[in-house]
């Protein structure tokens, strides 16, 4: 698996769980994703919408469309991250 799909994973994780993330909790949680920005962009781009905030220099960024969660689940097939849509065939995939 590519470092950049290790980090995306973990960021997917943490999305589902608490529906934000904010740079410095991801800087101390998981001190190799140095670019949220670039993984929260490659999020909008199959999808996920978020809100930013900016809370004395802490971005947060708030999933504000949980419908992604109910549509695609993440999976890993030989080293690559994929959103698969739930209710089809894995053969549907979107790479992340």
């Amino acid at each position: 698996m590519s470092k950049y799909n290790s980090q995306k994973s973990r960021i997917l994780r943490k999305l589902n769980k608490d529906f934000f993330v904010t740079r410095n909790e991801c800087l101390s949680q998981f001190p190799a994703i140095t670019r949220l920005v670039a993984l929260i962009c490659d999020l909008r781009k199959i999808g996920y919408e978020f809100d930013t905030e900016d809370k004395n220099g802490d971005y947060k960024y708030i999933w504000t469309n949980p419908k992604p969660k109910e549509v695609f689940e993440v999976v890993e097939k030989n080293g690559i991250i994929l959103a698969v849509k739930k209710e089809e065939e894995p053969k549907q995939t979107t790479l992340l």
